[in-house]
């Protein structure tokens, strides 16, 4: 078996429940495939705690509409994620997976004179056809990043102590954990199952595990230290510079991947060979 781990925080993760990956490479997404549409009929499944909805229906509370193709040049793409479940009520309650959504983004914006469309997209090339993306980090890493990435999507996101300073505010969400320890004792002096306590990893010594605080994208994206300083470089940043930036970058990242697969799966080859 070769271990690849597809950002620093598994190893880090690993490393705290007692497992060492020390040895094991970070192999990051190529973002070459992008996500599949979603169907109409697959739409209203549920899948763990998150419905997913239809791309151009869930608008924000002023009603968008899913702007015209000759629309999507002038406007901001705030995607919507759907919506956590709440078995548990201190797995989040009634909050949203997207932080978008949790700090209003799409208001302050249109407030701002912006043309917004909140809601989900068709895909990782549908989203390159926006102006824009404005995303508030929800996890250390989501497959969309790299496939918006090698789309030649601008993201607008929070700059490290920005999102520090959102994630203190009780309507920001970031991934949880469940205390499996604490679990697996109340299960055993109760028998039976109850909501276990739930925390976020979050902090000053794992942020840079996220994707989108990684070095390499620093030039790639555009980061904003207020909401007001979003407003300001969205209408102020010439986003044609950024694009040209991931562009060129896409095209050496994506051959560099390549190249770290075939590495990754000739070792594979060889351990195979030797048993």
């Amino acid at each position: 078996v070769v271990i690849a781990l597809s950002n620093g925080f598994e190893g880090w993760y690993a490393q705290l429940r007692g497992v060492s990956w020390s040895s094991a490479r970070i192999l990051t997404p190529g973002g070459f495939a992008l996500r599949p549409k979603v169907s109409a009929a697959s739409a209203d499944r549920q899948v763990s705690k998150v419905t997913l909805l239809p791309a151009g229906q869930y608008g924000h509370t002023l009603g968008t509409p899913l702007p015209q193709s000759e629309e999507k040049a002038e406007t901001i793409l705030i995607p919507d994620r759907g919506v956590v479940g709440a078995d548990c009520p201190d797995y989040g309650g009634k909050l949203y997976y997207n932080n978008e959504k949790n700090f209003a983004l799409p208001s302050l914006l249109e407030l701002e004179g912006f043309k917004v469309f909140y809601g989900r997209y068709e895909g990782a090339e549908d989203a390159a056809r926006y102006k824009a993306m404005v995303r508030i980090p929800q996890n250390y890493m989501t497959t969309a990043f790299h496939q918006l990435l090698g789309a030649g999507v601008v993201m607008f996101v929070p700059s490290p102590a920005f999102l520090m300073h959102l994630s203190r505010d009780s309507r920001f969400w970031w991934n949880r954990n469940w205390d499996i320890e604490e679990h697996k004792e109340d299960f055993e002096a109760h028998g039976q199952w109850k909501c276990p306590a739930s925390y976020s990893s979050l902090s000053e010594e794992t942020l840079h595990f996220a994707y989108e605080y990684d070095p390499r994208y620093r030039d790639l994206l555009v980061f904003f230290d207020s909401f007001d300083d979003l407003a300001y470089k969205m209408g102020s940043v010439d986003l044609d510079i950024i694009k040209d930036s991931i562009h060129r970058f896409n095209m050496h990242f994506k051959s560099e991947i390549i190249l770290q697969w075939h590495d990754l799966l000739d070792r594979a080859r060889q351990d195979v060979a030797v048993r």
